[in-house]
């Protein structure tokens, strides 16, 4: 018996000195680094280490990193490393488990240089990793930014899902004209790859206050309360099975306001389906392209670039059907403001190849659904009370009890307006070209 406890001890002493050993050499393995580039979607990063035998250091760099979906060629990160190869690992959190615990020290212009990221590989796979900085302050032209109490997680599975969670008590964004101040901002976001354009994924943000002060010496100051915005975008297969189209669900809320207008609460949702994916992606990286190009395109040679580059993302979205929805909720004056806003476009195939959708079609095959109801409160004793007196006289707004309301819409050419039909032909006849 006694043999048999000392031989099992044995072994799983030597598994437990040999398997820090297997793990450096592992480390030290090509396919650890192409594992890395595909967990982060960074083609272009790169792993150099001088292994150990419990522990090895060295350095990590993307070099051209992919975020959003968009390359930015001229960024270069880089971060040393400090590994501790597994079973045993001594953490931020304590002791623990796992294949490699790493530190990395990023070098980043801003960043403390005593920063610390703590990452930990499980033993599925997955990376964990940690930061927490007392103060962070962004670099800026003219504009001084910083984040007090940054906290920071980032959870990478397997298969490539991405959980990432920023935290600070404060922060503060100071120019010459404001400074802007933001109590316990908290972002969220996962995707389902690190590089993918932001699609598909989720996004929330809450921020307890926000308050804006002027600096031109009027001292005048802005106050928002509970603000929450939530963002779930999904790619979903476009109409006949061609390319991969967006779906976006947005929400967008606050508790109260602080300012020149009554406003004390909002609530808006809004859903937009069948945009082109790859039409979003490259208008996204139009928007990365034209910031360098500043410094080398006279002016009205970029401008007139991004022009054309807009209209094409133009032309390709029009080209396909989509459809948008908006509802709002706001107290204005502590009465209620309700509006739903409908919009369905069929699709112009003809866009892309004739460069130009006219006036007379569009409004002839867009869909477009307003309803509008405002409590007879908002407008009492204001300057539109009379407009609004006026325009329920000659029935272009409905008045029922003590709610002013506007049902409007806009299909096959015709406008309604609360029930009433005002043909719209006539002015698009006036609208389409003749051709000699």
């Amino acid at each position: 018996m006694k043999k048999l406890l000392f031989l099992t001890g044995a072994t799983a002493l030597l598994l437990l000195l040999l398997t820090p050993a297997l793990i450096g050499l592992q480390l030290a393995d090509a396919s650890t680094q192409a594992q890395l580039q595909a967990m982060t979607g960074q083609p272009d990063l790169q792993l150099r280490l001088d292994n150990g035998w419990f522990g090895s250091t060295g350095e990590i760099e993307v070099t051209a990193p992919v975020l959003g979906g968009v390359e930015y060629p001229d960024l270069v990160l880089r971060a040393n490393v400090e590994l501790q190869h597994g079973p045993l690992l001594r953490t931020a959190d304590g002791f623990g488990t796992g294949l490699v615990a790493a530190a990395l020290r990023p070098d980043i212009q801003g960043v403390p240089a005593d920063s610390v990221i703590d990452v930990v590989a499980g033993f599925d796979g997955a990376l964990h990793a940690r930061l927490a900085t007392p103060s962070w302050t962004l670099p800026g032209s003219g504009t001084h930014t910083t984040l007090d109490a940054l906290r920071l997680a980032l959870d990478i599975a397997p298969s490539g899902p991405v959980s990432l969670t920023l935290e600070s008590r404060e922060v503060r964004i100071q120019d010459e004209f404001m400074a802007l101040t933001l109590e316990a901002p908290r972002v969220h976001l996962h995707s389902e790859n690190l590089a993918s354009s932001p699609l598909p994924g989720t996004l929330d943000v809450e921020v307890a206050a926000i308050r804006m002060t002027s600096q031109d010496g009027q001292a005048q100051t802005l106050g928002l309360q509970g603000l929450r915005v939530e963002h779930v975008a999904s790619a979903v297969p476009g109409v006949d099975g061609r390319g991969q189209t967006l779906s976006l669900q947005q929400r967008l809320a606050f508790d109260a306001f602080d300012g020149p207008q009554p406003i004390t609460q909002l609530r808006m949702a809004s859903q937009l389906d069948g945009i082109d994916l790859d039409a979003i992606v490259s208008y996204l990286t139009l928007l990365r392209d034209a910031q360098p190009l500043l410094a080398v395109m006279p002016p009205a040679e970029l401008q007139a670039y991004v022009a054309q580059q807009t209209q094409d993302f133009t032309l390709r979205v029009a080209s396909q059907q989509f459809t948008a929805r908006t509802q709002l909720d706001l107290r204005y004056q502590d009465q209620p403001v309700l509006a739903e806003l409908e919009l369905r476009w069929p699709g112009e195939p003809t866009a892309l190849s004739q460069r130009r959708v006219s006036l007379a079609r569009a409004l002839r095959v867009l869909h477009l659904s307003l309803n509008l109801a405002v409590h007879e409160a908002v407008f009492a004793g204001g300057p539109y009370a009379p407009a609004v007196a006026t325009y329920v006289n000659q029935g272009l707004l409905l008045r029922e009890q003590d709610t002013i309301r506007l049902q409007a819409a806009l299909f096959d050419g015709s406008l309604n307006l609360n029930e009433q039909r005002i043909a719209l032909e006539p002015f698009l006849r006036f609208l389409t070209p003749v051709t000699p």
